[in-house]
């Protein structure tokens, strides 16, 4: 039984089943994941419209990323409006279309940000394999018997070829070479699942033909990429400043992309912009400075560890503080301390979080420099000479300024330490 079985038969599982789903695989592959299942639901092209027009209707009402959505569906209003008040049983009966998406997106509530991007997600797609609204094709009746059979293979088309000869997959290659959209998307999202290397190239020509979501992977790839760069840097004082201009370009294009994206309909790329456009302008404020490899690479460790405008990866965000720390950067140091101690992410390390908030007390954080006195005072093994370490970083750390410091230090004077 796969997923999406397990999905319609327990639905008080759902959940959790589709926010794992998301975190596994992303929320647009989810999409198209979900979309396949739900176009089995529908069985005609009428159903698909009256589907999408109903959708777009309920969105025409909803927040403003619904409302944008709708606005670049390809629809007039004219065509959608009151489009709920004419449904049919094969679009909202129980074993429609409707009801199916909405079981998926309430298993989100009550995060309604991504109940709706999911929701808009899924119905793109459907409009994509049906190519209704702005995917729907313009061809001169004159010019359509000369087209190559590649170019004109629907969504739907793939999910046949792929049900039933997945060996045939040069017959979707050659669509996405010869310029269909749909081909370009597949293999893109495709080449994305598998970390294959042919994921820029598809994405790449899915993002020129103004697809939201390949644009905004296309943006997320160029920016992952960043590591190649970062791995340039020699890891001693003797920091190669020549390399900032190759990363303030990967940025640059990154940033083009996800606001191409923004533009285009996908809403979730805005936090990306704002994050992208921080660290460019720390990058031109500090172009002549040797801390800017520091300040990026801790930028983007700490964007990675919490997700800022990217998806969670603690590998990269270790990585990435481990860069900055290299460079002498404080905060990396710290913040490594932390994740050690607390294992959030990693395995649990006390001996290396001592070792980084040590090296952070060094470098004068007296949040550090209190952090380690307490792994040595709170050690369910402590010994007198663990006792003597802790009041000695507890001193330093009152020395630059930490109060709460004070109290454990006075506590070992009394006791004789």
């Amino acid at each position: 039984m796969g997923f999406f079985d397990t999905f319609l038969k327990k639905e008080e599982e759902a959940p959790n089943q589709v926010k794992v789903l998301i975190e596994k695989l992303g929320i647009d592959n989810t999409a198209l994941q979900f979309a396949n299942v739900l176009n089995e639901k529908i069985g005609s092209e009428e159903i698909a419209i009256q589907f999408i027009l109903e959708e777009l209707d309920a969105a025409s009402k909803g927040n403003a990323q619904a409302i944008n959505f709708v606005s670049h569906s390809g629809f007039d209003e004219e065509d959608y409006a009151s489009a709920m008040q004419h449904s049919f049983e094969e679009v909202d009966g129980v074993e429609g279309p409707q009801q199916f998406l909405h079981g998926i997106t309430m298993a989100l509530y009550p995060d309604q940000n991504m109940m709706i991007q999911l929701r808009i997600k899924i119905i793109d797609r459907i409009m994509q394999i049906w190519e209704i609204g702005r995917y729907k094709k313009i061809l001169k009746d004159s010019v359509k018997t000369t087209i190559l059979k590649e170019t004109q293979i629907s969504l739907n088309d793939i999910s046949l070829i792929i049900e039933n000869n997945p060996n045939d997959i040069e017959r979707i290659v050659g669509g996405g070479r010869n310029g269909n959209l749909n081909c370009q998307i597949f293999l893109s999202q495709v080449s994305i699942m598998s970390n294959s290397s042919d994921a820029e190239y598809w994405t790449r020509l899915a993002a020129k033909r103004d697809d939201a979501d390949s644009q905004a992977n296309l943006a997320k790839i160029i920016y992952d990429n960043i590591s190649e760069l970062k791995s340039q840097y020699r890891r001693n004082n003797d920091i190669d400043i020549d390399l900032m201009p190759g990363i303030k370009a990967k940025l640059e294009e990154s940033l083009y992309w996800y606001k191409q994206a923004y533009k285009n309909g996908n809403i979730s790329a805005k936090e990306s912009v704002e994050n992208i456009e921080g660290i460019i302008e720390w990058a031109n404020r500090n172009i002549n400075d040797n801390n800017t490899p520091s300040a990026i690479a801790y930028k983007l460790g700490c964007d990675y560890y919490t997700g800022y405008g990217v998806e969670k990866d603690y590998e990269k965000a270790i990585s990435y503080l481990i860069e900055a720390a290299n460079y002498g950067n404080v905060e990396a140091y710290y913040n490594l301390g932390v994740i050690y101690c607390s294992g959030e992410g990693i395995e649990p390390d006390i001996e290396r979080a001592k070792k980084y908030y040590e090296k952070a007390c060094e470098l004068g954080d007296s949040e550090a420099c209190c952090n380690l006195a307490l792994l040595f005072y709170d050690d369910e093994n402590v010994s007198g000479e663990d006792l003597k370490k802790a009041k000695i970083f507890f001193k330093k750390a009152i020395d630059l300024g930490n109060e709460e410091a004070v109290d454990y230090y006075k506590d070992l004077e009394q006791e004789g330490h």
